[in-house]
């Protein structure tokens, strides 16, 4: 018993040093394809590298849920692609590219590209504001001893992992004139036991898209025509 208390938690010690080295990968994000009945539209989409507006920094305290008697610790992160050892893409990048996925998938535009030059106009001109993109996640190990062990055998959570978006998006015609502006706010929470979710923690970014562009897929509907 003794031997497989100790091979549980240096376990749990291995997923608490992942987990806390964990990016947000583009190419996890999945559309629900649509080949036969996109709307087709005989005009050009510009989405512009959205204005990143989020402030402070990562705090990452789940290595203090290894302490025993410790029954659990957190990470605050106000820049979840730039988790602790790790750095990935911009969130800013990441909605740009799900956000033209997602429209090229539901339009049959003439053209539709990111870019970043804000001078020349195209029909469509896609940018908006990123004012929140924060995660908090917990690390439980209930102390680390006989409970623990017993808890995460029984399905208790180890990691919970929380994220929020605040997402603005305008548009503007080619002559300049909004013609779109609207306010997201989605959240999103992810369990991880012994039993479940072990393989799949970095799936909590896409499926927050997925809530936003949703909303703004339907928001958009009267807009790109």
């Amino acid at each position: 018993m003794a031997n497989k208390m100790i091979n549980q938690i240096k376990y749990i010690a291995l997923l608490i040093t992942t987990l806390s080295c964990m990016t947000i990968p583009i190419e996890n994000y999945e559309l629900n394809h649509r080949e036969y009945d996109k709307i087709s539209i005989n005009k050009t989409a510009k989405i512009l590298i959205f204005e990143d507006l989020r402030k402070g920094e990562n705090k990452d305290d789940s290595i203090l849920a290894m302490i025993p008697l410790v029954f659990s610790a957190g990470a605050k992160l106000n820049f979840p692609e730039a988790d602790t050892l790790s750095v990935n893409s911009p969130i800013k990048y990441y909605i740009a590219d799900i956000i033209k996925k997602e429209l090229a998938n539901q339009y049959q535009l003439k053209k539709i590209f990111i870019s970043e030059n804000i001078s020349d106009n195209e029909d469509f001109n896609i940018f908006g504001k990123i004012n929140t993109y924060t995660c908090n996640r917990y690390s439980t190990t209930y102390g680390l001893g006989l409970f623990g062990v017993f808890t995460w055998y029984f399905g208790a959570p180890i990691f919970k992992t929380e994220c929020i978006l605040n997402l603005e998006i305008i548009i503007k015609n080619k002559s300049g004139g909004v013609i779109f502006n609207n306010s997201y706010l989605e959240n999103e929470t992810n369990y991880i036991g012994l039993y479940y979710n072990l393989t799949t923690s970095s799936k909590i970014h896409p499926m927050l898209m997925k809530k936003v562009m949703y909303k703004i897929n339907l928001d958009l509907k009267s807009i790109l025509r």
